[in-house]
């Protein structure tokens, strides 16, 4: 058995190769940060692009977003909501009258209610104002009859009056004893007396006869609610529309509280007034206004499209979505669109509307016009300090040498006004450089 030990082989690659492949990758980078310091540069003649502002007539939707195409997913919905009918009195649902999707016209009887303790009630009030006006009728009745009362005794005192006054004068003469002057005296006082009793007796008729009348009055208004309860046992539709879907059924405890959906029979809404819920991309926002014209695409009739346009937006993001709503109202909906249907939502920018535009200012870019190319584009300084040929679009306005540039430039962009090719190497004059202020 051999006591030696082999020795390990030599990895030649891992002890020097991997070394000097480190060293020279570092030689090659101090080189290339080298040669980015001390490389030749052409000096170059250059300005800074001057911004300013410039009066235009341009219709604000003749931008940049003009033709801009937004889309959002949504779902159809009632426009500009959904309907529900209520019951207006508590009770138990006694029938329901229709079924999900039923055409409804307003007025129409969707539902009742059991409506034994209401008719009680109405018949009730029925007998209670039946004896309010009889009792009415007999205290005009009495009211009437104490006039006549009251003439018969104004008529008798009358002759009593003439009667003592002509034997008051035959007293003093002897023709006539005093004693029955002084009696027909006194039974004129009596006389006297029954036409006042009388008299209050009218005032007390009338009161009651008032009273009567007020008490017609409140049995009347006691009928007529009852007769409102009763009514109101039947549930009828708000609206024409359809029937969306039964939130009550035979048995049902209708009741006003806290449930939102507590008195509610039926949902409903209008087919022929539908529009789509549609979630907007907060980054697309700006570009969605209200009379945006918008196409609408169903998936229940994925080769139609709907014209439609946008009527609102909800002034309140969805910060999970990143989203804000729209409303896009559906011009002429088909019969087969249903609210909760998926859709798909084109919104387009408006035509421009040469009419509405108005002079507005805007900012501009300015280069010198000895600085624009036979071909109309420029030489401007890229960031890693190269020449590059910039395409532009001029407008129209001239200020002191000046060229208006509608796009291609920015703000802090540096125009060369030397000749020099594409791709060289510049660096700016000091000259130059302070040629930019304007």
């Amino acid at each position: 058995m051999s006591t030696t030990i082999p020795a390990p082989r030599r990895k030649w690659l891992v002890r020097f190769g991997l070394p000097v492949f480190a060293i020279v990758a570092t030689l090659a980078l101090i080189v290339a940060a080298a040669w980015q310091a001390l490389r030749p540069a052409t000096e170059v003649d250059a300005v800074a692009v001057v911004i300013r502002g410039v009066e235009t007539r341009d219709s604000p939707g003749e931008s940049s977003s003009e033709g801009r195409i937004i889309q959002a997913p949504g779902w159809v919905e009632a426009d500009p909501f959904t309907v529900y009918a209520a019951a207006l009195t508590e009770g138990v649902v006694e029938e329901v009258l229709v079924l999900e999707g039923d055409r409804v016209e307003q007025g129409q009887p969707i539902a009742t209610l059991n409506s034994d303790d209401a008719r009680i009630m109405q018949e009730r009030a029925r007998a209670a104002l039946q004896l309010a006006e009889r009792r009415l009728a007999t205290a005009r009745a009495a009211h009437l009859a104490i006039e006549p009362e009251i003439a018969a005794a104004r008529a008798s005192l009358r002759a009593l009056a003439d009667e003592h006054r002509r034997k008051a004068a035959l007293v003093d003469d002897g023709a006539v004893a005093a004693g029955p002057v002084a009696r027909l005296a006194i039974a004129l006082d009596a006389a006297e007396a029954g036409i006042a009793r009388l008299e209050a007796r009218r005032e007390v008729l009338d009161a009651e006869a008032q009273s009567a009348d007020a008490a017609v009055a409140v049995a009347a208004a006691g009928l007529a609610e009852a007769d409102l309860a009763r009514s109101r046992t039947v549930i009828r539709s708000p609206m024409d529309g359809v029937i969306m879907e039964r939130l009550a059924s035979p048995g049902s405890l209708i009741r006003f509280s806290g449930d939102s959906h507590a008195s509610h029979i039926v949902h409903l809404y209008d087919p022929a007034r539908l529009q789509v819920r549609a979630d907007v991309p907060l980054a697309d926002a700006a570009g969605v206004g209200i009379g945006h014209p918008a196409e609408i695409v169903v998936d229940v009739l994925p080769n139609t499209t709907f014209s439609g346009e946008v009527t609102r937006l909800v002034h309140r993001a969805d910060l999970q979505k990143n989203t804000v709503e729209a409303k896009v109202r559906i011009d002429d909906p088909a019969d087969l669109l249903k609210p909760d249907m998926l859709a798909r939502v084109r919104i387009l920018q408006p035509p421009a509307d040469n009419q509405d535009s108005a002079t507005r200012l805007v900012d501009r870019a300015f280069v010198p016009e000895e600085a624009i190319l036979p071909d109309g584009s420029i030489m401007t300084i890229s960031a890693d300090g190269r020449a590059q040929q910039t395409a532009i679009t001029l407008g129209e306005s001239i200020v002191d040498g000046w060229r208006e540039v509608t796009s291609g430039l920015s703000h802090g962009d540096r125009v060369i006004l030397s000749n020099v090719k594409p791709g060289a190497f510049v660096t700016p004059s000091e000259k130059g450089s302070g040629h930019g202020t304007h």
